[in-house]
């Protein structure tokens, strides 16, 4: 084979190019060095797509508190764009906060459309936390107790006069 006139050779193998590269289309240019001169070789490649968006959950548990941290990392090439779903569950969603806002929002179903370009992490942090309820709780106890104990019992008696069968009065 040759390349403008001269005699090429072809060596065999897999050449790495750098791996932080994004997917995409670039020239690479190889100098091959001989004795006396040296030859620029010029070629158009393709660094195809790889790797995928990798999700990492980490839960910190507390009195009556957890607190869930999801981080999102774009471990590809090229610039990822998805939805990540976070079902929270119908009893929690009332005691969560939730941060960033959602997108979307389906009853305990939390949607984020994640655009990340290669090597970006996004966060997702939400918090449950029952101490609401159980204060709630124990004021409705507190507020049952006192309203019974402020209300007032009635005892009533009632005399009946009647006459019995031999034909005096009786009471009862």
């Amino acid at each position: 084979k040759s390349f403008d006139g001269k005699e090429t050779k072809t060596i065999a193998g897999e050449l790495a190019i750098a791996p932080f590269l994004d997917a995409g289309k670039y020239t690479l240019f190889i100098r091959g060095v001989g004795t006396n001169s040296y030859t620029i070789f010029e070629k158009k490649v393709t660094v195809p797509k790889e790797g995928s968006m990798v999700v990492e959950e980490k839960v910190d548990y507390g009195f009556l508190k957890n607190m869930h941290t999801v981080t999102i990392t774009n471990k590809a090439n090229y610039q990822l764009e998805d939805t990540y779903k976070l079902d929270i569950g119908s009893a929690s969603r009332f005691f969560s906060h939730v941060e960033p806002e959602a997108d979307d929002i389906s009853g305990s179903v939390y949607e984020f459309d994640i655009s990340l370009k290669s090597g970006q992490t996004k966060t997702i942090q939400y918090t449950s936390s029952y101490l609401p309820l159980i204060v709630g709780l124990i004021i409705l106890g507190l507020l049952i107790l006192w309203f019974y104990s402020k209300k007032k019992c009635y005892i009533r008696k009632r005399i009946l006069a009647t006459k019995g069968t031999d034909g005096k009065k009786t009471i009862k």
